[in-house]
């Protein structure tokens, strides 16, 4: 597959799969139901009949059995009634949405319309904003990415990976996809938030009672992985990098006292929290710098 963008100075790799390699520019670029209740009765009259047809349909999308089956078109009206109900459970397990159990386990997948990824995603949750998907596997592998002086980083909004996130993995998305995300605003460390289409989840999201500074502020868990804990599965954490290979990835978490100072230097080393290869996630932190892990893109439609 041939090279979109040269890479230059940080090593951002797309990995997809099966698929090859691209590489990324540097911080300069970045069962179908009857019904929606699923009633096979037979009405009974004309008018029953009627109203039976009327209730698998809403904001002009019908119901289907999956999540796969819905167009990101159909996907994005489903998001706006869910974003704007008082009962947002009732409403995606309308759509089937959720499992017979009412929980998102990771199954609930759409795959991607593009010849050249095999990229696909999951339901991850939803709230006022509509329905967030994340990706199943690490599309890339990337060194963070963020430098400064202590107290000075901003950790995610300053760092290589949210632009290489969006100036040149969001141009690679299929049409269909691309034109309905939602730009969303995600806290970070510091009290700073930066608002996106694509981004990588916090610590909190994922699920982890944090208690480091600021660490509150980064956004509830999502239903996906509060579903995941109670259940007391972890693989929905599991990601894999080109197609089969076991690979930690970055949260967009940063602790501030695990800013280590480097030797002969006013520079500090930003520690960033992680998920590892076996969908454990570390509050130690890895040096945000050098190490090279797997990134996992998070959306709204």
């Amino acid at each position: 597959m041939k090279t979109v963008v040269k890479m230059t100075a940080i090593a951002c790799i797309f990995a997809l799969g099966l698929f090859g390699l691209v590489a990324c520019g540097s911080s300069q670029a970045a069962s179908s139901s009857a019904s929606a209740g699923g009633e096979s009765e037979s009405a009974a009259s004309a008018g029953e009949s009627s109203e039976s047809v009327a209730s698998t349909v809403s904001a002009g999308v019908a119901v289907k059995s999956s999540l796969d089956d819905y167009t990101w078109e159909e996907l994005s009206k489903i998001s706006a009634e869910i974003g704007a109900s008082s009962d947002r459970d009732a409403v995606a397990k309308k759509y089937n949405l959720l499992n017979s159990k009412g929980q998102l386990d990771g199954t609930q997948i759409k795959k991607l319309e593009n010849e050249d990824y095999g990229w696909e995603v999951a339901l991850m949750g939803y709230d006022e904003n509509g329905l967030a998907f994340i990706a199943t596997t690490s599309w890339a592998e990337w060194d963070f990415g963020v430098y400064g002086y202590y107290g000075d980083s901003n950790g995610y909004s300053k760092s290589e990976i949210r632009k290489c996130l969006n100036d040149e993995l969001l141009p690679l998305l299929p049409k269909d996809l691309s034109s309905v995300i939602k730009s969303v605003s995600k806290q970070n460390f510091s009290g700073t938030s930066c608002t996106d289409k694509l981004w990588i989840p916090s610590m909190a999201e994922l699920g982890v009672n944090v208690d480091y500074e600021n660490g509150k502020n980064e956004g509830p868990a999502y239903k996906l992985f509060e579903d995941a804990a109670s259940r007391g599965d972890s693989s929905v954490l599991l990601r894999t990098s080109d197609g089969e290979k076991a690979t930690s990835w970055w949260t967009r978490s940063m602790k501030s006292k695990s800013k280590v100072p480097l030797k002969n230097s006013n520079d500090y080393q930003v520690k960033i929290g992680f998920v590892s290869s076996s969908g454990e996630i570390y509050d130690d932190f890895a040096n945000a710098g050098h190490e090279m892990y797997g990134v996992v893109p998070c959306f709204y439609v």
